[in-house]
Parts: C-alpha cells; structure tokens; sequence
C-alpha cells in the first residue's frame, strides 16, 4: 500500500477506500497468523506487554482480541492506579465540588474513557483532591506545559494534568451534563445546578473572587455559557436577599461567554454558603471566600442621612 500510494501521489487512506469499493478483500482479515500467534502466546501465559512489545501492537489490542475470543482475564491484573469507578454514583461533598470544577475545566474524550483535569502550577492542590477522590491519590501528575494539544499553556507557566480512565465515571459526570464537546453547550442536570459545592467548584474553575472589587466592595464572578449563568442566576435568587425580589443579571462576556457577578453583602453571604458546602476546595480562592465572607458594609451616606431625618422627625413630634 505504501508503494502504491507513493507511485500515485495519494495517502494509504485513498489506496485503502478505493480498494474497498471495488470490493477486494482486506490485507488484513481478522483471523491472520498474528492475532493466531497472539491469542496462542496470551493463552500459555505471556505477559501482556510482551506480547504487544514483539507484536508490534498495543496492550489494549491484545487484551481486547482475548476478550473477543472468550478468553478469561488475567486473575493477577490489576492497575497501577487503581480507580473508584463509583465515586460520582451519589456524590457527597467534595464529589458535588469536584463535578462544579470539572464543569470548568475538565475534559471528557469521546475514545478511550479518558477525564482529564488541567490547572496551572500554583492550583495542582485541587488535581490531588480530584485524584484522591477516585481512588488514587499517588498517581503522578502530568506536566503539560507547550503541549501540542494545549499550546496556549506555553505562554501561561507551567500546567499540569490529573488524568484517569473510566467509562463509569464518564457515564456518571454525563448525567450531571458533563459530556465531550461541552465548551459551548455545557447545561448542568437539575440536581447538580441546585448544589451549593457545585457553583463553589464552577467558580474555583472559571471564576474570580475579589475581596476589594466595586468601590471597596467584595464582588464574586462566575463565568460559563448562557443556559449555566441562567441556572447561576436562578439558584443565587434562591439564596440572596436581592432588591426587589430579582435574580442576579445573566451579562455577556467575552469569547461568546456570560457572566454572573455578586456585590457587596450578598457575595457575602454567597461566599458563606459556598464555604459550608464542602470542606475541600481550591485553596488559593477559598482563602479570599473566607476574607469576603467576614465583610459587613458600612453604611452608606442616604441610609444615614435617612436615620438623620427619621430622628429629628421623632424629636419634633415629640
């Protein structure tokens, strides 16, 4: 295939489509000597990575052709890292925080049952709470910085990764909203959008906490697409004592995003809620939550103007 497809100037992939639609066989049927030689090695007790080494194959391509053929698994396997496949089943706490952030930043693969979770070098403390949640808290970390697949990460310092393998995990994360390609059309499940620790992990994700942001004034920001602000706003609503009896503003943003922001009293008490909702979070924003949340406005120059009148109106009266 690759004389013929040098000779005429295309890809093995047009050698591969043309042979095919005239109907001539595979090069490669599924029963050739290989997967023979494979399946007979796997079943006198070579180890699987031996035998993909001197195949010339991968580990997953073995064990997969011994499964098709009904061949047991190896009883001594086991992963390096193990995982806790059932440790988004009913989340707790952390599991609520953990399922919020990687709304965030976290990444579904549509192949090979991957989740990863990226954060920046100073942040990695949330990578090893994410991998001490599933189960396996020693597995190492994966540095990331100017990679081909994030090469923005080359200009913004070092990043690293927390990945792990689990289509149960997937399926789980998927009933909450979180799925492969969900940048733009991320919508969280009813339950997860009225957890508390969830907006706490969105905002460790894609938010920012000021102590000291309109007028001297805390502010607390969340950012996401305009269907998760819209629940942001909903929830909030829920929580606050606003003005009027109204929801927090669902605002554009950039990059095609929206934006919740909190002010004042009411980040406050927003950042109340979020620290009493789970014990773990990012620890670099947690620390300003905790600032805002002892914040008490003073107050203002009409509410003491009114106090003013209010008591020369009493004096006079009396």
């Amino acid at each position: 295939m690759d004389e013929i497809a040098s000779a005429e100037g295309v890809d093995r992939k047009t050698v591969y489509n043309t042979a095919r639609r005239a109907g001539l066989p595979r090069r490669q049927p599924r029963q050739t000597e290989r997967n023979a030689r494979i399946l007979e090695r796997y079943r006198a007790g070579d180890l699987v990575q031996q035998i993909a080494d001197e195949e010339k194959v991968s580990r997953p391509y073995v064990s997969s052709l011994a499964r098709r053929a009904g061949l047991p698994c190896r009883e001594d396997w086991g992963r390096r890292y193990p995982v806790n496949h059932c440790a988004f089943d009913s989340p707790d706490a952390i599991g609520w925080w953990l399922i919020g952030l990687l709304a965030a930043d976290g990444c579904v693969y549509e192949r090979g049952n991957l989740i990863t979770l990226a954060q920046r070098e100073q942040d990695v403390d949330v990578l090893r709470a994410f991998l001490a949640h599933v189960g396996c808290p020693d597995r190492p970390l994966t540095d990331i910085s100017g990679s081909e697949r994030r090469p923005w990460s080359a200009a913004a310092g070092r990043y690293f990764e927390a990945r792990i393998f689990s289509h149960q995990i997937q399926a789980a994360l998927a009933r909450h909203g979180i799925t492969p390609r969900k940048s733009r059309t991320l919508v969280l499940g009813n339950e997860a959008a009225g957890q508390p620790a969830v907006w706490l992990g969105l905002l460790d994700g894609d938010g920012s906490v000021e102590p000291s942001g309109s007028r001297g004034a805390p502010r607390i920001s969340f950012y996401g697409t305009s269907a998760v602000m819209g629940q942001c706003s909903d929830y909030w609503s829920t929580q606050l004592v606003l003005a009027s009896g109204g929801a927090p503003s669902v605002l554009g943003h950039r990059g095609g995003l929206s934006k919740v922001c909190i002010y004042g009293a009411n980040a406050a008490r927003a950042a109340d809620v979020m620290l009493a909702a789970s014990p773990v979070s990012l620890e670099r924003k947690r620390a300003k939550l905790e600032e805002i949340a002892s914040y008490r406005p003073s107050p203002s120059l009409s509410s003491t103007l009114r106090n003013q009148l209010q008591s020369r109106k009493e004096i006079s009266n009396g």
